[in-house]
């Protein structure tokens, strides 16, 4: 059971494939259940702020910052980020590709606003998925 939780924590490199056929990209990471754990504990803790909102006598910011901040990230986490593993090439926007001295980052931009991020460890991997969606004509964002 520990090791289910721990697998479920942890991040794992994030594959892709893609398929000419349905022109579609295939990503095989557990993004998606973190995304389901983060939405849980979010709800978690604006039911906490309104129970701790409710206590208190007097209205003050340690009253009231939990009631903005934290349905703020479930709306957030909700509408702008997606745990998709198969997104069609007609639903990207663009892939954002943040390079900095110590860290890469990518994420596919939707046409519906939302994101996905790709979690990628190695530079040389990380290039090889950059030319994979430039190869299939997708715009690339350097950040």
């Amino acid at each position: 059971m520990l090791s289910k939780l721990k697998d479920l924590f942890s991040y794992q490199i994030s594959q892709v494939n893609y398929d000419k056929d349905l022109q579609l990209f295939e990503i095989e990471d557990n993004v998606k259940k973190q995304l389901v754990i983060f939405q849980v504990i979010n709800l978690l803790m604006i039911f906490l702020a309104v129970i701790n909102y409710l206590n208190f006598d007097e209205l003050n910011w340690l009253s009231v910052t939990p009631l903005i901040i934290f349905p703020i990230l479930a709306i957030f986490n909700f509408f702008l980020l997606t745990g998709k593993s198969k997104i069609a090439l007609s639903e990207i926007k663009y892939l954002i590709y943040s390079k900095g001295n110590n860290s890469i980052g990518l994420a596919i931009k939707l046409k519906n606003r939302a994101r996905r991020t790709l979690y990628v460890l190695e530079r040389d991997k990380t290039e090889e998925i950059v030319t994979l969606f430039r190869n299939e004509g997708v715009l690339i964002k350097n950040k």
